[in-house]
């Protein structure tokens, strides 16, 4: 994650000493366009994910059993 930030702060800096632009030309802050993009992407990741698994499980005859009570410590 620190290495993250120092990649972005040397870009940062280097844009604007040498070519004179801000930050914004990396495409960090996202618009409209881009958050429309990146939700239709997750959407279609989230369709091949519940297809793969649909296949699989018709493939191998897998039955999935809900749980009575699912409980906090499960899940963490």
């Amino acid at each position: 994650m620190l290495g993250l930030l120092v990649i972005i702060v040397v870009s940062w800096l280097l844009l604007h000493f040498i070519e004179n632009e801000s930050i914004d030309v990396l495409g960090i802050n996202p618009n409209g366009k881009r958050f429309v993009e990146f939700i239709v992407g997750f959407l279609f990741i989230i369709l091949i994910t519940l297809l793969t698994i649909y296949i699989e499980s018709v493939l191998l005859s897998v039955d999935w059993k809900m749980k009575k009570r699912v409980k906090l410590q499960l899940v963490f």
